[in-house]
């Protein structure tokens, strides 16, 4: 028996080529626009960074905040050296300057297309001069040290300890000291007609000694409500003290609830119940 064999022919299919394929070409002309969007917006002249502008400053100079900032806005994006306005990282450069420039409270920094910094500058504004020992410096309503200052002024503050490193821009006294402080010399000229400028922080705790002209002190609980101890020392002066003996008082002590403590010179102590306000 015979077998017949029939061969069956195959046509070989040939490959598309990949530039007939309409996936290449449109994946090609998107890669091209993100191209195009990239160079332009990070790399062309367009957006680069040309100019930097300051306000509000007064102790710092621009020049100097300008160069700073020139430090801090160029960027690498793989070969290149970009400067874009899309790429300033504004918290970064706000750190910087805060660490720099003690003087400066705060910092707000703004684009402005295409190619503008704006900043604003708030500085530090002096409300005392602090001092511990021969160093002063000036210090702000939050208790900051930023600029070396003098020992001498319409405020002084002193520092009877030693402790902590001093650094400007760093915290010298608590803020709610600074409150009371600000709060004593104002109540004491407006309603008691008591000039002072000169406050000093002992070493004994929660402790503050307003020094008066006349020569005698004022002796507050930092931890206590300083309008209550004001009231009780108004009364105290009233009913207690009279303004004829004054200029042999030695101090007088409001750190003890409704009970003024108060002493005279070569005199033993005295003290007495304030009014009750209530």
């Amino acid at each position: 028996m015979r077998y017949k064999y029939q061969h069956q022919k195959y046509r070989v299919k040939r490959r598309k080529s990949i530039f007939r394929n309409r996936f290449f070409w449109e994946g090609l002309l998107v890669l091209i626009f993100l191209g195009a969007l990239f160079y332009f917006f990070f790399l062309s002249s367009v957006f680069q960074i040309n100019e930097i502008k300051v306000s509000g400053n007064k102790r710092v100079s621009t020049e100097s905040i300008q160069n700073v900032i020139g430090g801090q806005i160029s960027e690498k994006i793989i070969f290149f050296q970009s400067e874009s306005i899309f790429l300033v990282d504004f918290p970064k450069i706000k750190k910087v300057l805060l660490a720099e420039f003690p003087n400066i409270y705060e910092i707000y920094l703004k684009r402005k297309f295409p190619d503008i910094i704006l900043v604003q500058i708030d500085e530090r504004e002096a409300v005392a001069n602090w001092c511990r020992g021969e160093d002063c410096f000036y210090l702000d309503k939050e208790g900051i040290i930023f600029e070396r200052g003098k020992d001498e002024g319409k405020l002084i503050i002193r520092s009877e300890t030693s402790e902590g490193e001093l650094i400007l821009g760093s915290e010298a006294v608590e803020k709610k000291i600074v409150d009371a402080v600000l709060e004593i010399q104002k109540e004491l000229k407006e309603d008691l007609g008591l000039a002072v400028n000169e406050f000093i922080l002992p070493q004994e705790k929660h402790k503050l000694t307003v020094k008066m002209p006349e020569g005698w002190e004022i002796y507050f609980d930092t931890q206590r409500e300083v309008s209550d101890q004001l009231f009780n020392l108004d009364l105290a002066l009233k009913e207690k003290i009279p303004p004829e003996k004054r200029g042999n008082l030695e101090y007088v002590d409001l750190r003890f609830g409704n009970k003024v403590f108060f002493r005279y010179r070569l005199e033993p102590p005295q003290s007495g119940d304030v009014i009750d306000k209530n």
